[in-house]
């Protein structure tokens, strides 16, 4: 049990991770459009 409980953490921590790269790569796109 704790080994999935390992993976589920290292997915949410990966998800959180992308979500975060997402939010900077939008800014970025739309700052360079104003």
């Amino acid at each position: 049990m704790k080994n999935q409980n390992d993976r589920e953490a290292a997915l949410f921590t990966a998800a959180k991770m992308l979500q975060a790269e997402i939010a900077i790569l939008c800014n970025l796109k739309y700052s360079t459009y104003r």
